[in-house]
């Protein structure tokens, strides 16, 4: 679904990574951990093309990101993205935000774009709020419309970035249930995280960033239980 090969970026002359390779399957769940300042949401946008690698390739279902302006439309037609700042239209109520997409995008009439929210919105347990503004809800619901808004072009890729770091304790644990039922999905799902007992739960594989990149990866429960580097192991062990 997803092959990277050789990609570096960096900023202001600092490198953020470089020459990471890897593959992500369709109906994968990916894990990417590891310190604050490593490049893990840097990476993760480079999936879809927020940010253009200064090297290297990524293509999604075959399309290359910035290759020809069709190919690189087609690439991330299949992706969403859940950020870690909700990052909702403050200006828009909840349906508006969800059905925007679809309407400029796709081009669906505004009835169908508002039907398909709604549906949305009792997928993610807000059925209640479509009217409401994001400076109305608290944090744990902006998240949850913010994950309804990704879910509304029907991606076969969703990139969570860090998608529970903004909120209060009390308040993860409903996001982390949207997204463990988006997880058993058919989707790739791809998530940079410090929740690391949902990664053990409901991801497949984990890779664990260090300075320049993927210092170790491999499959989730030997990870987590029998890691095999020395920054891994004194990652972990803090857990």
């Amino acid at each position: 679904m997803i092959t990277i090969r050789n990609v570096s970026k960096a900023f202001g002359g600092k490198t953020v990574f470089e020459n990471i390779s890897a593959r992500f399957a369709k109906n994968e769940r990916i894990a990417i951990i590891g310190q604050s300042g490593v490049g893990k949401s840097v990476f993760l946008r480079c999936l879809n093309g927020l940010e253009r690698p200064d090297s290297g390739e990524v293509r999604i279902a075959g399309d290359r990101l910035f290759g020809s302006r069709r190919e690189h439309m087609r690439a991330i037609s299949h992706t969403g993205m859940v950020f870690q700042q909700f990052n909702l239209f403050s200006h828009l109520n909840v349906i508006d935000n969800i059905a925007l997409a679809l309407i400029k995008t796709r081009h669906t009439s505004k009835a169908e774009a508002f039907a398909f929210s709604e549906i949305l919105l009792g997928k993610v347990g807000l059925p209640d709020k479509r009217f409401a503004y994001p400076s109305e809800l608290s944090g744990g619901q902006q998240q949850r419309i913010g994950i309804a808004r990704a879910l509304a072009l029907n991606p076969d890729v969703l990139l969570f970035d860090e998608p529970t770091s903004a909120l209060d304790p009390s308040m993860k644990e409903e996001v982390l249930s949207v997204i463990a039922d988006i997880a058993l999905q058919n989707k790739l799902l791809i998530i940079v995280t410090h929740e690391l007992q949902f990664a053990h739960d409901y991801t497949d594989r984990i890779l664990f960033f260090d300075e320049n990149g993927v210092y170790e990866e491999g499959p989730t429960k030997q990870m987590l239980q029998s890691p095999k580097r020395e920054k891994t192991i004194k990652f972990l062990s803090a857990y």
